[in-house]
């Protein structure tokens, strides 16, 4: 699993990287030909990473409701996008991914629910979901990247 970690460390530094600089304007812009923007790309890509670990095993986790809810599966991004939204992924961004591996080599995760991805994969385990985040997060970076490249 330490690479998982580390491959997760790398992902999150390349994206902080990509979105370093850009205007309020850039990241709430959604070009033609995009349902979304980076800003809804970058936190979608971290809250994941909660619901995929922390809910599917029972653990209370750090993010208010509404948040969840601008930025889980199915939605999008709306004109009123908060900057603090973003600030606030911003900031956990690396520091969610310590606590995670801290709290994976504590033990921390005894149950997990099985959960089928849209992505037609079934994850039975905190293994496999900290695994399948890793592919999520990668698919996320590129949204990302080709967004920026249509700005």
């Amino acid at each position: 699993m330490k690479y998982n970690f580390e491959l997760l460390k790398v992902t999150r530094t390349n994206m902080l990287n990509s979105v370093k600089g850009l205007s309020f304007e850039s990241l709430t812009n959604i070009p033609k030909g995009f349902n979304n923007n980076i800003q809804w790309n970058f936190c979608h890509t971290i809250l994941v990473q909660h619901l995929l670990c922390y809910k599917l095993s029972g653990i209370p986790f750090d993010i208010e409701p509404e948040v969840i809810n601008r930025y889980s599966k199915g939605t999008k991004a709306n004109p009123n996008m908060l900057k603090s939204d973003f600030e606030f992924f911003k900031t956990i961004a690396l520091t969610s991914v310590e606590a995670l591996e801290r709290r994976y080599n504590k033990n921390v995760f005894k149950v997990f629910n099985p959960y089928s991805t849209s992505y037609n994969i079934t994850l039975n385990s905190i293994e496999e979901a900290i695994t399948f985040n890793n592919v999520h997060e990668g698919l996320h970076v590129g949204y990302i990247l080709a967004l920026k490249k249509a700005l």
